[in-house]
């Protein structure tokens, strides 16, 4: 079955980081072992989430023709018999392709975490940053350079084209990845969402039912109050996404476009705290293939 043509841009673009990065940094990097290493490994890691995309895109191409199949089974007027065999075994499939999906959608945040850090190791060489390990340089050790009052000069280059994309992975991938998928500290939900009739697919984790109070989440709700406003500026009061929840979604979910670092870490720290849904995979994809892709030609220009 051809893959779904969103899916196939994907791809295509992630081979093309992976052609960039083998012809512009693997020259780059060849007189360093460590160096030559991570750009090795790097290029593994994007076969693999190529991998992952590619079943992710097959399953929720399978997906949305059984949200189609499901509507049309599905009995105009509820009866209290149960559904037919037709539509048990569509709800049934359904659930186990829901499930596999987050596996996958975890499995990308795992290989793109560390595709992150290889990334981050090639920078540190290309970029002559100090480091008290010669072969390893992670994501977040670069993000604490970047976000420095006066940055290292050397990664002006990177910064000036790939800050966004910087902030954004390393928000809604590197921590959203530590924090909710590997080292959990606290009692959370799991769970998908999935728009029922086009491509899309998210996890949704946020802290379990009573694990704060009201009160607790007022509080960190008023700690995000005075960013707010860049989100929720000329929309009605009541309106549905200006809810406390969503609207701290729209600010995790829009994290590089607040300016102040500090801000940025208190939107993820209340993140951090209370959780909810992520973006698409697609999404995110798309904001590290571009990274992958677009640096490969600062670096070697």
């Amino acid at each position: 079955m051809p893959l779904p043509p969103p899916v196939t841009a994907m791809l295509d673009r992630l081979t093309q980081a992976h052609d960039e990065i083998q012809q512009r940094i693997c020259p780059l990097v060849a007189a360093d072992t460590n160096a030559k290493y991570q750009a090795s490994y790097l290029l593994s890691r994007i076969e693999d989430i190529k991998l992952i995309v590619e079943r992710l895109g097959t399953q929720n191409d399978r997906m949305v023709i059984l949200a189609h199949r499901e509507d049309r089974l599905m009995p105009k007027v509820r009866q209290p018999t149960a559904f037919s065999k037709k539509l048990q075994a569509v709800m049934q499939e359904r659930n186990r392709l829901v499930a596999k999906m987050r596996i996958d959608m975890e499995s990308l945040y795992i290989y793109g975490n560390l595709a992150l850090d290889y990334w981050a190791s090639i920078v540190k060489y290309v970029y002559g940053l100090p480091n008290d390990s010669a072969w390893r340089f992670p994501y977040n050790a670069l993000h604490e350079q970047i976000v420095k009052p006066t940055p290292p000069a050397a990664l002006q280059p990177l910064i000036s084209a790939h800050e966004l994309d910087m902030h954004w992975l390393n928000y809604n991938l590197r921590i959203y990845r530590n924090g909710f998928i590997e080292h959990i500290d606290r009692p959370i939900q799991r769970g998908a969402s999935a728009p029922n009739f086009y491509l899309g697919f998210s996890i949704h984790i946020p802290s379990a039912v009573g694990a704060l109070s009201d009160a607790e989440k007022a509080d960190i709700y008023a700690s995000i109050a005075h960013i707010a406003p860049q989100f929720t500026s000329g929309r009605p009061a009541n309106y549905w996404q200006r809810q406390p929840a969503l609207t701290l979604q729209w600010m995790f979910h829009g994290i590089d476009q607040i300016a102040n670092h500090s801000d940025r870490e208190l939107v993820s720290k209340a993140w951090r705290e209370l959780g909810g849904e992520t973006v698409s995979y697609e999404i995110i994809v798309q904001r590290l293939t571009n990274l992958l892709l677009s640096s490969a030609s600062t670096m070697a220009p």
